[in-house]
């Protein structure tokens, strides 16, 4: 006989309900979200050989889903907001709550179809391609940052190097502040870019060009 699996997903906990063709109780309990849960769901699965039904609650759906497609497991993802709506037909318990029983007498009642469970490495590709946005909108963040911190410690530095070059970060991370090279020599402020650059000839006009802006430029020290 087949058998419905509500699943109502919490933070912390998964509270599960087994009902079978006639909306009896076959099992019901509570487990915690987490894998140990998840392999009880797929016991009772294999048991009652039963259809899996959740809602759709970001996060912490996204754990048991990703369980039951590794597993192979045919499941039925609700919108919450449907379900909200097509379970308030159904008799009430002591409160509102979309419950696990609800759930599973939803599906019986709706007989929705199963979810369809997308290529893997489809998956994979939007996952990565979400972890590159963040880095590269991170990597704007951090751009802009230095950038306003220059205007109030080396603001005449992007006027040499320009505001898109690797050179203006390898300078700001040796001399962050104008001040610490008022008193320095061109020879001593070349000797502190040979640590961050390559090449002889381009540190010693830098050296040049960062010790004319020191003689013009004075700011307090923060």
């Amino acid at each position: 006989m087949n058998s419905v699996i509500g699943v109502d997903i919490g933070k912390n906990k998964l509270n599960y309900c087994v009902l079978d063709d006639f909306g009896e109780i076959f099992d019901e309990a509570i487990l915690a979200n987490n894998q140990t849960g998840y392999e009880t769901i797929l016991r009772l699965v294999h048991r009652y050989h039963g259809i899996v039904v959740f809602e759709a609650t970001g996060v912490y759906s996204a754990r048991l889903q990703y369980f039951l497609e590794l597993n192979d497991l045919d499941y039925v993802r609700l919108n919450p907001l449907r379900a909200k709506r097509e379970t308030s037909t159904l008799r009430n318990t002591k409160n509102d709550k979309v419950d696990a029983k609800k759930l599973a007498l939803l599906q019986l009642t709706k007989q929705y179809p199963k979810s369809h469970i997308e290529a893997r490495v489809y998956k994979e590709l939007r996952r990565q391609h979400r972890f590159y946005q963040s880095i590269a909108q991170e990597r704007v963040n951090a751009k802009n940052r230095v950038h306003r911190l220059l205007q109030e410690t080396f603001p005449s530095l992007t006027e040499i190097v320009g505001t898109a070059s690797d050179t203006l970060y390898k300078i700001a991370m040796t001399i962050p502040h104008v001040n610490l090279i008022n008193n320095a020599t061109p020879h001593e402020i070349s000797e502190l870019l040979s640590k961050v650059m390559k090449y002889d000839s381009v540190y010693q006009k830098l050296a040049q060009k960062l010790k004319a802006i020191a003689l013009t430029t004075t700011f307090r020290l923060m």
